[in-house]
């Protein structure tokens, strides 16, 4: 395999009896080559160690003491091999601290790949990529050289956006953004110059079309709701009409039953008016016969008082 080299690492007990490799010779491992980002793995312990750093480095390799600070990819022996008093661990500890004092004069910036032969990933939250994977590629690594801060055996994925689209990584096995401690170990070579600009060229149309397809969404969710909001009122207006048209319907029915009332209130004016002149045409005849019986008295009167004289 191109670009691969063979480095010799041992694995030494940790305090926490987690696996973690030393420089001493014992098994053969195959790693690519590191390349321009794979650099320090704790970005922030150059000056001030974060609370993860501190966790870390306490679980998986029981340093303490600021003078370890500058250069975390140093791996140091168990404290159960310091014990032991051999020689060798001895000189390996202070061969580790020497190394140690000249990576902090640097300002904890080179890595420890030249020595022991294996290149430190680079982890840095800004710059986690966003990963993804598949049937052909994924799933937890099982590799006991390969931790995230979190002690874990790290993820495989792909490189879903930015200028590493499609590019093999290791990375934390936290799913959840807020405790991924952002480990990132690249496998794939970096893309060439021209590549990376044609990637980002695409995601810029990409996210130009999917830009303008959420406008025409937002457009046509505003035209939809300005749709459903007409439809709203045209039936709003349509409940309106039916009830105007109801009122019109018992106005009609009512104007029916006062036509027919004043109809029936005529025709009893008229029937009453007939009756009176009637009974008044009565009493007319029974005055003319009274007043004619009456004459007809008097003259008799009159006359039965002429006799008598």
């Amino acid at each position: 395999m191109a670009g691969a080299r063979c480095v010799r690492f041992s694995r030494s007990p940790s305090p926490t009896g987690l696996r973690a490799p030393t420089p001493t010779s014992s098994f053969e491992v195959s790693s690519s080559a590191p390349t321009e980002e794979q650099t320090d793995p704790f970005d922030c312990c150059s000056e001030t160690p974060c609370l993860r750093c501190v966790f870390y480095k306490s679980r998986c390799w029981g340093t303490t003491g600021a003078a370890r600070w500058s250069n975390p990819v140093v791996r140091r022996p168990a404290p159960t091999a310091a014990r032991s008093g051999s020689p060798s661990s001895d000189s390996m500890a202070r061969r580790a601290g020497s190394g140690d004092r000249g990576d902090s004069g640097n300002g904890g910036n080179r890595s420890s790949s030249g020595q022991y032969g294996r290149a430190a990933p680079r982890s840095s939250g800004s710059s986690v990529p966003n990963g993804i994977e598949d049937s052909h590629w994924g799933g937890v690594v099982h590799e006991p050289l390969v931790l995230c801060r979190h002690c874990k055996h790290p993820y495989s994925l792909y490189t879903w956006d930015g200028k590493h689209y499609g590019r093999r990584y290791l990375g934390c096995p936290l799913k959840d953004k807020s405790e991924s401690c952002g480990f990132v170990q690249w496998l794939d070579e970096e893309w060439p110059q021209r590549a990376q600009e044609v990637i980002l060229t695409l995601w810029d149309m990409v996210n130009q079309t999917i830009e303008k397809a959420d406008k025409n969404m937002v457009d046509m969710m505003a035209e939809t709701a300005q749709k459903n909001e007409a439809k709203d009122q045209l039936e709003v207006l349509e409940g309106e009409k039916e009830g105007w048209e109801r009122e019109k319907q018992e106005l009609d029915w009512e104007k029916e039953r006062l036509n027919l009332r004043w109809r029936f209130s005529q025709s009893c004016c008229t029937s009453f008016q007939t009756i009176m002149r009637t009974e008044l045409e009565d009493k007319k005849r029974t005055w003319i016969v009274v007043v004619c019986l009456i004459g007809l008295l008097v003259t008799m009167l009159f006359i039965v008082v002429l006799k008598m004289k």
